[in-house]
């Protein structure tokens, strides 16, 4: 079985610098491509480091994929903290456990995770996309931790 690190809370919410480098990794993915073109830039610039061209643009289509069905989808408005923000909102939290577990090919739980952001009947299709924005991530080099954003 295998185990992945679970939030560390660090008093109301958990925090960037508090959790799994890979999970924030994720969320601070999520919150560049949500930001706008500069952030989804900045994402691009990311996976170039470690792929090709082409799979940049497959990794960024995956993550663009994810975010939109999840949004389009979502059982109510989701809510994502502004891109320096250090705590984690529960959806960005879903979002990291979903790629995560997805990544590592735990479907259903992957699906799971899935259906508490969107109604059962799409929670199979989107962690199968999160599949492939996992692995993908995983070939990113990785990072310590991340930044401090204040």
């Amino acid at each position: 079985m295998t185990h992945y690190a679970p939030l560390q809370l660090h008093g109301a919410a958990p925090v960037l610098t508090g959790i799994d480098p890979f999970q924030a990794r994720i969320v601070t993915h999520m919150r560049w491509w949500s930001d706008g073109a500069a952030g989804q830039q900045m994402v691009r610039l990311d996976y170039r480091t470690a792929l090709c061209a082409a799979d940049t643009e497959e990794a960024v289509g995956l993550l663009d994929a994810v975010i939109s069905m999840v949004g389009d989808h979502a059982r109510r408005p989701l809510k994502r903290h502004v891109i320096h923000c250090r705590c984690i909102g529960p959806d960005e939290a879903l979002f990291a456990r979903l790629v995560t577990l997805a990544g590592h090919g735990l479907h259903e739980d992957a699906t799971l995770v899935a259906a508490q952001l969107v109604a059962p009947a799409r929670a199979e299709q989107i962690a199968l996309l999160a599949a492939g924005l996992g692995r993908y991530m995983h070939r990113l080099r990785p990072r310590s931790r991340p930044a401090r954003l204040h």
